[in-house]
């Protein structure tokens, strides 16, 4: 046996010990011994007078319970459990909804989608509805799924950005933050000051809908809706990011287009209503913003940026806060939320 075939030799050897070990991790410490569940997960949808979108995911997953009271290992623990799901492929679902049967099927991600057009009058203010999602072919209870009607009328809507415009990330400094991104619960994490009264102002006239757009993957929907819950932040559908693999690029979708897409596609949707975009200095915000001004100018009733590394003070980012000022959009920046409230009043905001 040449030395070439005798280290390809050990080296499979050495593969297949480490992949079996990495399974009995994965069973014995990880996962308990639990075995997965069938999960449906549906996520927050939203209508206009024209179209409907509902999303959700089909999965395998193992509990991820989380509890302010345990220790650092089973919070560790349990949040790798929410990124440790199997996709399930080509699982067929019915979705009731206003009377009506719909069938989808699950992607190869596991992802459905149910993407209607839908006349139906909107409601004079704003309400959540509901859908019915169910499995037949798996003894599973069926599960609700909860969809924005915002109301008909001109007005005012959110988009926001998540990570570090909401919830304190330290993204930029990760290595000083492991902590907060690994084992804190959500209601342990921290919300930025001053977050839950801007929003009160900005919703505190009943009928401003708000939509999340984050970079963060889908496997943390759940996290965050609790994080926002136990803080008090307006309900609203979500738009994050899948994180895959396919043959273009390692990680599927870049962080500016992804972010980009979304906010096109709100301001397409809902033609009658001029936008609040709020996020932070510290990462692509600033551009992706910039290019919805450049797009829809008239649409954009003002821009805040949280100041978190101040590098919105020079080169490319100052330039293009400049230039949607240029267009006639309002900027502010600044370093706390609490600055920006008579901003949003200014706006038309809380009235």
């Amino acid at each position: 046996m040449s030395a070439r075939s005798t280290l390809k030799k050990i080296a499979h050897k050495g593969l297949n010990a480490a992949e079996s070990g990495l399974d009995r991790f994965r069973y014995d410490v990880l996962h308990k011994g639990e075995d997965a569940q069938t999960v449906i997960l549906p996520y927050r949808g939203y209508r206009s007078g024209e179209r409907l979108v509902l999303r959700g995911r089909v999965v395998e997953s193992w509990p991820h319970r989380f509890s302010i009271g345990d220790s650092n290992f089973a919070k560790l623990r349990n949040m790798l459990r929410l990124y440790e799901s199997d996709e399930l492929p080509g699982v067929p679902l019915e979705i009731e909804l206003a009377g009506e049967t719909h069938e989808v099927i699950t992607d190869d991600e596991g992802y459905f989608s149910l993407l209607l057009d839908d006349t139906r009058p909107l409601p004079e203010r704003l309400s959540w509805e509901t859908a019915r999602v169910s499995l037949s072919a798996l003894d599973l209870d069926p599960v609700e799924a909860e969809i924005l009607a915002p109301s008909a009328d001109e007005g005012l809507a959110v988009i926001t950005d998540i990570d570090d415009t909401l919830l304190e990330t330290g993204a930029t400094r990760l290595l000083n933050n492991w902590k907060r991104l690994l084992i804190e619960t959500p209601e342990e994490r921290e919300v930025v000051p001053g977050a839950q009264e801007l929003f009160s102002t900005l919703t505190g006239g009943g009928d401003v809908p708000v939509f999340y757009v984050s970079s963060s993957p889908w496997n943390l929907y759940g996290y965050l809706t609790r994080f926002m819950e136990a803080n008090g932040l307006p309900k609203g559908p979500k738009f994050l990011r899948d994180y895959g693999i396919d043959d273009v690029k390692f990680i599927t979708g870049a962080h500016t287009d992804h972010k980009s897409e979304a906010v096109k596609h709100l301001l397409s949707l809902y033609p009658r209503r001029r936008f609040l975009l709020v996020g932070d200095d510290g990462q692509k915000d600033i551009d992706v913003y910039a290019k919805a001004a450049e797009m829809f100018p008239e649409r954009i009733a003002g821009v805040f940026i949280r100041d978190v590394e101040g590098n919105h003070r020079h080169g490319e980012k100052k330039a293009k806060l400049a230039a949607m000022e240029d267009r006639a959009v309002r900027v502010f920046v600044g370093t706390s939320f609490e600055q920006a409230v008579p901003f949003a009043e200014e706006l038309g905001f809380g009235a």
